[in-house]
């Protein structure tokens, strides 16, 4: 179980999730869920993805505790670029890695 603090208080709003990726067992990824005003993007890139800015408390706990947390599905480049995200995979590989 884990536990969220903001600015040092205890926040029951949130609930983390952890799930294994691939059947080896060697790679995890944490989902953290909470309201979406206490997000804090110092560059605004994030929360400008957001569809909802905001929900009621019903809907927060529905969608923070009720839900069940969706499986991650792992992709190789080659499903990426069949399924048309060709151009995305391409741009991010050359601005990280540079080349064309």
């Amino acid at each position: 179980v884990a536990l969220v603090s903001i600015d040092g208080a205890l926040s029951e709003d949130w609930c983390c999730y952890l799930q294994s990726l691939g059947d080896d067992g060697d790679h995890w990824v944490s989902v953290a869920r909470g309201p979406v005003g206490d997000v804090v993007d110092a560059l605004g890139g994030f929360t400008q993805s957001f569809g909802l800015r905001d929900m009621g408390r019903d809907m927060l706990n529905r969608v923070v505790f009720q839900e069940r947390e969706p499986s991650f599905l792992e992709l190789r480049f080659d499903q990426l670029i069949r399924m048309g995200y060709g151009d995305a995979v391409h741009r991010t590989w050359s601005e990280r890695f540079g080349g064309g």
